[in-house]
Parts: structure tokens; C-alpha cells; sequence
């Protein structure tokens, strides 16, 4: 476990230490600040060194993101970059550990690869399902969504599988005839 009470310490500075530079975070430059040490972290490395960077929005709106590198000459606005690039392959490793409960009945070697199929399968059925515009539930507190989440395919698939297997038994009580 890593002493984050330390940490703080370890990068409580003056301000003149951080470094003000623009930063590529997925789509888009932001402005930020950054400070960056050298450390060895026994626990995880060893005696390999490793660089810890911090980034801070200069208005204060967002907290500050801690990352580590273990390529101690890297830029440090590359080592940012590099976070926000893998972003889209640690979200898919999420899910596939947060849905559904129910693949994580086989053995811990074969949960990654039950999950990452499920998931694959799932999504390929939910691209296909919705031709070139696949639609998910609107809502009104998700102003800024531009994408489905994984949630939103599995409760399509579920309520198509739901609509497949109840519309014959409903269409057949005889009280819908």
C-alpha cells in the first residue's frame, strides 16, 4: 500500500515548482499545471526508479491526477498523453470486472477471457441491432453523453431478449386474441 499521506508531503512545494504546459487529454488540449519527483516505490519496483506526476487545473474545478511512469526522462506532458491514449482499453477491463456478476462463476484464469467474449459479443449485438445510428435511453442528467456505455447494450440486449421470449406467450393468452 502506497503512504499517500506521504505523497502529499513528498510534493508539497513551493508554487513557482509547477510547471504551467498545454496537455492533449483525449480529444483536446487543456491547460494545466505540473509537478513531477523521482522516487523508488520498494513495494511495486524495487529499486527501479519511478516518476510521479501530478496535474492540476490552474482554476482549481477539477482534482488533481496522480500518475506513475517508470520512463523516469519522459516529457511529463507525455506521460499525461499517454494516460488519456490508454483510456479507452481500461474502460473496456472495468466493465468486464464491474458486469455482470454472473461470468465470474468460472475459475479466476478463464474470468478474462468469459468476460472480455461476453463483452465483445454483447457490443458486436448491439452495433448490429442498431444499424448505423444505435440509439440508447435518454437521460436528462447525462447532458454531455455522446456514446452508449456498456450498461446501456446489455439492458438492450436484455430487453430484447425479454420482448422476444414474452411477445409470443402474450400474443397466445387468449385474453390478448
Amino acid at each position: 500500500m502506497f503512504p499517500w499521506t506521504s505523497v502529499m508531503g513528498f510534493f508539497s512545494t513551493a508554487p513557482d515548482q509547477w510547471r504551467r504546459a498545454q496537455v492533449r487529454r483525449h480529444d483536446c488540449t487543456v491547460d494545466c499545471l505540473l509537478l513531477s519527483r523521482v522516487a523508488l516505490w520498494y513495494q511495486v519496483t524495487g529499486e527501479l526508479p519511478i516518476r510521479l506526476v501530478i496535474v492540476r487545473d490552474p482554476a482549481g474545478h477539477e482534482h488533481d491526477d496522480f500518475f506513475f511512469s517508470t520512463d523516469i526522462h519522459a516529457e511529463l506532458a507525455a506521460v499525461v498523453a499517454e494516460y488519456a491514449d490508454r483510456w479507452s482499453i481500461e474502460v473496456p477491463f472495468r466493465e468486464v470486472k464491474q458486469h455482470p456478476q454472473s461470468w465470474r462463476r468460472c475459475s479466476p484464469s478463464c474470468n478474462v477471457t468469459v468476460g472480455l467474449r461476453l463483452y465483445s459479443t454483447v457490443w458486436m449485438w448491439f452495433l448490429q441491432a442498431g444499424g448505423d445510428q444505435p440509439a440508447w435511453p435518454h437521460r436528462p442528467w447525462y447532458t454531455r453523453k455522446r456514446s452508449p456505455s456498456f450498461a446501456d447494450a446489455l439492458a438492450a440486449l436484455r430487453a430484447a431478449l425479454w420482448r422476444q421470449r414474452l411477445s409470443p406467450a402474450i400474443a397466445a393468452a387468449p385474453e390478448f386474441a
